[in-house]
């Protein structure tokens, strides 16, 4: 199934390598979007060490009507000093 980015996932600029790295290196979760759409979301770290978020969405192709996954989102994962999530 093909891969897409969106304008709004390369936000804070992380490449596609590192984006692949990590739905290729850990399980998919279910989840839903902001807008309350089904999602697919991986959470784990890069070649380099990086934990990301990466959230997606499975739709038709506009021009074939194939499936494609989109990534809607790609964030760096923040910690704080304390150990919890920030972002």
């Amino acid at each position: 199934m093909e891969l897409r980015f969106t304008k709004a996932a390369r936000k804070h600029k992380i490449g596609r390598a590192h984006v692949l790295y990590v739905i290729g290196s850990v399980e998919p979760t279910a989840d839903k979007t902001e807008r309350g759409e089904s999602a697919i979301r991986w959470i784990g770290c890069d070649e380099t060490g990086r934990e990301l978020n990466v959230l997606a969405v499975e739709q038709p192709d506009r021009k074939t009507g194939e499936p494609i996954i989109l990534i809607i989102h790609v964030q760096p994962n923040y910690r704080d000093l304390k150990g919890e999530w920030e972002g």
